[in-house]
């Protein structure tokens, strides 16, 4: 990275350094604002995948916090809740959360206030079946207004909840919606003394569109792709100016103003020495990008097929194109049309100019959709599954000490209970892969239930005295996109990552203070997981697994966290 110390670039989570923020301070100036208006505004953030609204709410927390410092009214109380990480099960959940969160932002942020803290704990405990969660909170938060803020002259609170799509998501929580609605507009204690900013993606924006309660409650903000100004200096400022221009246009062609992205290929570039960079370590970063086996899919899941179709259109075309020129190439009707534009800009792949004509941003995805989206038959045969991998430890050993027909019988025992374990776990997909199998699953739950299953089949056949030989096995289990050849044969980076977890060794994970120790790293009988698969289980399951550490594998770009699963 040359005269600097450490990568200023961090693509994996969100910006909490002001110095790192580009592109957004209207967004953030434009929330606070209405926050601390005389009336108190609620907004909606929304924007695709990796677009950057957790650092939008980072920043707004932490300029909210600053505020409490200062003289400055009024004063306001942040509490950032992120749904991603909670289990929001329930109305009567959600509360109980959103009052603890309450309680620890007074303890933390301000110690002036004699908060009672039984109360507010007590009524954070009542029973799961009470009859209304929401009147809960509104004594919680009467409580604190009444009793504790006017010693310090009042405060408002906003909660900023992450991952917003989580609530839409959830069966129980449809009344949810209409109790925050008069939360914010009809309760004399809640109102104007509490605002809300939801950020979510896809969802969370067609919930809003569909006519939610909190359509005329919340004031929208589409989160969009960063200008070129804003582009560049995220490449220029943190590396000051170490990037010629050049590389630096290159850079923002490949990204196209995604901010997730340009971190990302920039971390990468600093990562192997900007003074040695060149045009192709650019594009091998980029083609990197680890978020191709998830945000892209996920990206190209939520686009219909008249969208895909004008997004074919002009990826292939250099030039910008006029709405009536990508008319004239497809048979949709104009509506369709409007609507596929709406979501393409929503993901951030196209773009309008002032002329209003529209063109596709980021280079990097432009070549994944040609390369894997139009390539296939139909252009929708992509799609997302959960891949196994099993194998047989020490095959070559048992093979040397007890002969090939040994390691055929030891094969071939793995291989029933393999086919066994379908009965109860039906699998999408299965192949021979050396001495185990590669599988499919249409949800991580299920490749984890299934692999739980065959690793107790696996110990209750070694238990069995009959057993000459025992087995012991590897699995790894990773989430990602996968496509069809045109040979029919499924295709995906997404397959090698797997068997890299499957087969990974105490040598590739990066040791820290988190991270389990090299020598405690379990060899055989094991079920490692990424962190694309940890964060789809089920809370049960989710809780159960175990953070190992940052691994690096050979020839697949960046740190990868694993996990295991007992």
């Amino acid at each position: 990275v040359g005269a600097m110390n450490r990568n200023p670039y961090d693509y994996d989570r969100p910006v909490e350094d002001p110095k790192m923020f580009f592109g957004r301070q209207r967004v953030v100036q434009e929330i606070i604002g209405g926050i601390c208006s005389p009336s108190g505004v609620s907004f909606a953030l929304y924007g695709g995948r990796r677009m950057g609204k957790s650092s939008v709410l980072r920043q707004i927390e932490r300029r909210l916090l600053e505020r409490l410092s200062t003289d400055e009214t009024p004063k306001v109380l942040p509490l950032y809740i992120d749904l991603d990480l909670s289990e929001m099960h329930t109305r009567k959940v959600l509360c109980k959360h959103v009052i603890q969160a309450l309680q620890k932002g007074i303890q933390k942020h301000l110690a002036q206030v004699n908060l009672d803290a039984g109360l507010v704990d007590r009524l954070s405990r009542r029973r799961e079946d009470s009859p209304e969660p929401q009147t809960d909170f509104e004594e919680a938060f009467k409580y604190v207004y009444d009793v504790c803020f006017p010693a310090i002259g009042g405060v408002r609170v906003a909660i900023l909840i992450d991952e917003s799509e989580r609530i839409m998501s959830v069966d129980s929580l449809t009344e949810l919606r209409a109790n925050l609605r008069a939360l914010l507009s009809n309760r004399p204690i809640t109102r104007g003394n509490l605002v809300i900013v939801m950020a979510g993606s896809a969802q969370f924006h067609s919930d809003m569109e569909e006519g939610s309660p909190l359509k005329n409650i919340l004031t929208e903000i589409p989160l969009k792709v960063l200008s070129e100004k804003d582009t560049l200096e995220l490449i220029h400022n943190p590396t000051e100016g170490k990037l010629p221009d050049p590389l630096e246009r290159l850079v923002m062609a490949q990204t196209g103003g995604h901010a997730c992205m340009t971190q990302y290929v920039m971390y990468g570039l600093c990562a192997h020495g900007l003074e040695g960079a060149d045009e192709d370590l650019v594009l091998e970063v980029a083609d990197s990008y680890p978020e191709r086996k998830s945000a892209f899919g996920d990206w190209v899941q939520d686009l219909e097929g008249p969208a895909l179709d004008i997004y074919g259109v002009l990826a292939k075309h250099r030039e910008p194109l006029k709405k009536s020129e990508v008319r004239s190439q497809i048979d949709t009707a104009p509506l369709q049309v409007n609507r596929a534009l709406d979501a393409l800009s929503f993901h951030g792949v196209i773009t309008k100019d002032a002329q209003r004509c529209y063109a596709v941003t980021s280079e990097l995805f432009r070549r994944w959709f040609l390369e894997n989206i139009q390539a296939l038959p139909g252009g929708t045969q992509y799609f997302s599954e959960a891949i196994l991998v099993v194998d047989i430890c020490d095959s070559s050993r048992i093979a040397s000490q007890y002969g090939d027909h040994a390691l055929n019988v030891v094969a071939s025992a793995l291989e029933r209970l393999t086919l066994e374990g379908f009965r109860r776990f039906p699998a999408q997909w299965h192949k021979h892969r050396g001495d185990g199998f590669m599988i499919t699953f249409s949800s991580c739950d299920g490749a984890v239930d299934y692999a739980r299953g065959l690793l107790d089949a696996l110990r209750a056949h070694n238990a069995d005295p009959a057993t000459e030989i025992p087995i012991h096995v590897r699995v790894g289990v990773h989430f990602g996109e996968v496509g069809l050849s045109l040979e029919g044969e499924r295709v995906s980076n997404a397959m090698n990552m797997a068997a890299r977890i499957e087969a990974v060794q105490a040598e590739h994970l990066i040791e820290d203070a988190q991270s389990v120790k090299r020598e405690h790293l379990k060899t055989k009988d094991r079920l490692f997981l990424s962190e694309q698969v940890v964060e789809q289980l089920v809370p049960e399951l989710r809780e159960r697994a175990r953070y190992l550490g940052y691994f690096e594998f050979k020839n697949i770009y960046g740190r990868h966290k694993l996990y295991a699963l007992e």
